[in-house]
């Protein structure tokens, strides 16, 4: 939620070093009001310091839950960080100059090191070492973060417990080696490791890993036992005390996810004597399995072999990473480009997609690993293999559900998604005008989470981008089987041209629709009741208007259809439905009366950003539709609002916990 101008007073305990400047502040004070956790303000930050106290004047607002289903929780991540506001600033008013001198030297020694890995690699391979060495991502190419995900090996780009595990403890082992006495030598792993963690930001995994990596040093000087689950639940407590809220976060329970298997897991191949590390990375794999699923919607089976090739170069990666930063030496860092350059032609396998599994699956899937291990610790191999792979199947499979239909929160702006109950899926619009990159961060994830894996057909009512402009991003990312627009579309318009120009380039076919044209599918029919075929008339005028009927059920989804369009389409007759996609957002000059009289809708739907410059939706359509009894979903309060059949009827849902009818 936005906020008024407010005057914000705090002590900076981060500053930013990648290419989006910002600051962290902690404690703070809003207009005079002290708040709880930390606060990130987005703006110039030169010649600031951390440790420096500054006021501020700023808008904040607060993170946003998920508004469609699979949407990235960016609420809960940046709470499980005690982060709960943020906003952005032209100036600033340093209003105490001292500086914390530890933090300041922390700060400087990593711009030093990014700047110094920028300049003597390449800017693919710097994004990709600034972001191992020092976590620093804002560098990454998004391509790449992509294609690491996709093959399951993106845990190499973040500092992880492996990172911290392999730097700390070599040094350990490699000080004791050199005639150092434990107690020195675990002290001077101490103090460098520890403001090393700090310095890359206290990542959960790395900040697992050093309280993990301390407890051993400390054992190891007092001669006594490391017990490995006794010292990660040490750290699991730390870092829960911290914010319980990480309970729900991918880091923390890929990171203790990894652990766990490696404890409980992995013992079950103690008898198999050969390929350990294959053993080692099959039980990660398959601890993790479920969470990668439940985030992120898609899995490789191949990164099984990845990791196999990958893990082991990790090691010489970073220690030439670190000694070409240390000497600023082209060695070093050639080597880099070398390991670097290896694992980019390994980055050719596709992922798979699962789709989000319910908690139940999950809950099915973890029952039949417990199984697993005890039959394979008992020597029941076969029937471990057959319980594991029944626990996959349960987790992974997807029931074709019956008929639903969703219209998704793109801001300000159309996406409406049929499924049929024989699998195909169907599009109408898909843009926005005031959310950047709809098609990646709103429409995919929604795909993804619900196992569509192509679009059969995507319709574009008009060439406006709040319509388009998202299946204009996922064109040559994303699988669209058909196009289909108004056959009298302007073919001067520059919206027109591009989606023209970019389904040449990936072979995709163009059907084109006008009054009369349908398509069917069982007992799915899409009608097409305007415009009519060489219909001239401004843009928002030339919308195409469907009629989607599934059994007893039907929807009218009228695009951006206003006064003079609406005249034209209800002079062809129109019959009741149950559903109503309001015209253009909820413009003063759509959804009139006349059409709420024909249609006769029982509830509409209307898809409009939260606070938007048109002021959509117009108090009198709002009112025009109480006033015919209409019950009404707002898509900027409502978020996603979707219907689906259950047990023979259509049930109507929405993902905030909030409609409007007044």
């Amino acid at each position: 939620k936005e906020s008024d101008s407010c005057v914000v007073e705090g002590r900076i305990k981060e500053i930013g070093t990648g290419k989006t400047e910002y600051l962290k502040l902690e404690p703070y004070r809003i207009d005079g009001k002290t708040e709880k956790g930390n606060l990130l303000l987005y703006g110039r930050t030169k010649d600031l310091l951390p440790g420096q106290n500054v006021q501020i004047r700023s808008e904040l607002s607060s993170y946003e839950a998920p508004r469609n289903p699979g949407q990235f929780d960016l609420r809960m991540y940046y709470r499980c960080r005690n982060t709960y506001y943020s906003g952005f600033f032209d100036e600033y008013v340093i209003t105490d100059p001292v500086y914390d001198k530890n933090a300041v030297l922390l700060y400087r020694l990593k711009k030093k090191g990014i700047s110094i890995c920028r300049n003597y690699l390449s800017k693919q391979d710097a994004g990709i070492m600034t972001a191992m060495m020092f976590g620093e991502k804002s560098y990454m190419d998004d391509s790449i973060k992509e294609r690491y995900q996709k093959n399951g090996i993106a845990h190499i780009l973040a500092i992880s417990g492996l990172h911290i595990s392999m730097l700390g403890g070599s040094l350990y082992k490699l000080l004791k080696r050199m005639g150092m006495p434990f107690l020195l030598a675990g002290m001077a792993a101490f103090f460098i490791m520890l403001p090393y963690c700090v310095m890359i930001g206290s990542a959960v995994a790395a900040l697992r890993a050093t309280i993990m990596l301390m407890i051993f040093i400390g054992a190891d000087i007092k001669g006594r036992h490391y017990d490995f689950i006794s010292a990660v639940s040490l750290a699991g407590i730390f870092i829960l005390a911290e914010s319980p809220y990480y309970l729900f976060d991918a880091g923390f329970l890929l990171s203790f996810g990894a652990v766990f298997a490696i404890a409980v897991v992995y013992p079950c191949f103690d008898k198999l004597k050969k390929a350990k590390n294959l053993w080692l990375s099959l039980s990660v794999w398959l601890v993790l399995l479920p969470i990668q699923l439940w985030f992120f919607y898609e899995i490789s089976v191949f990164s099984l072999l990845l990791n196999f090739i990958v893990i082991p170069l990790v090691a010489p990666l970073l220690a030439a990473g670190f000694l070409g930063v240390l000497f600023s030496s082209d060695r070093f860092f050639f080597l880099c480009h070398l390991i670097l350059s290896l694992y980019e032609k390994l980055l050719v396998f596709p992922a798979i997609l699962t789709g989000k599994p319910s908690l139940f699956q999950i809950g099915a899937y973890l029952c039949c690993l417990l199984f697993f291990g005890i039959l394979f610790r008992q020597g029941k191999r076969k029937y471990a293999v057959f319980c594991i792979t029944i626990g996959m199947f349960l987790l992974t499979a997807r029931i074709e559900g019956g008929f639903s239909l969703s219209f998704l929160d793109v801001g300000q702006g159309d996406c409406i998604i049929i499924e049929s109950p024989s699998g195909r899926h169907y599009m109408i619009d898909g843009g926005s005008s005031d959310v950047s990159k709809v098609g990646k961060y709103r429409i995919l994830p929604f795909l993804k989470a619900k196992k569509i894996p192509a679009l059969d057909y995507v319709m574009i009512t008009h060439f406006d981008k709040d319509h388009y402009s998202g299946i204009e991003e996922m064109i040559g990312s994303y699988p669209i089987k058909h196009l289909g627009i108004f056959e009298s579309a302007k073919k001067q318009d520059e919206g027109y041209q591009s989606i023209l120009k970019s389904a040449k380039k990936y072979h995709i076919p163009i059907s084109y629709f006008s009054k009369g044209d349908e398509l069917k599918d069982g007992k799915i029919k899409l009608s097409c009741l305007f415009p009519q075929e060489g219909y001239q008339a401004p843009k928002n005028q030339q919308s195409l208007v469907f009629h989607l009927s599934y059994g007893e059920f039907d929807c009218l989804l009228t695009g951006d259809l206003e006064l003079e369009g609406e005249e034209a389409l209800l002079s062809m007759g129109i019959s009741h439905v149950e559903v109503l996609k309001a015209g253009h957002h909820g413009s003063k000059n759509a959804t009139t009366k006349v059409l709420l009289e024909q249609a006769k809708p029982e509830c509409a739907i209307l898809s409009c950003g939260a606070a938007n410059r048109y002021g959509h939706p117009h108090r009198e359509t709002l009112k025009r539709l109480k006033e015919a009894g209409v019950m009404i979903y707002r898509t900027d309060q409502s978020g996603a609002v979707w219907m689906e059949e259950k047990s023979r009827k259509i049930l109507i849902k929405y993902m905030v916990d909030h409609y409007n009818n007044k």
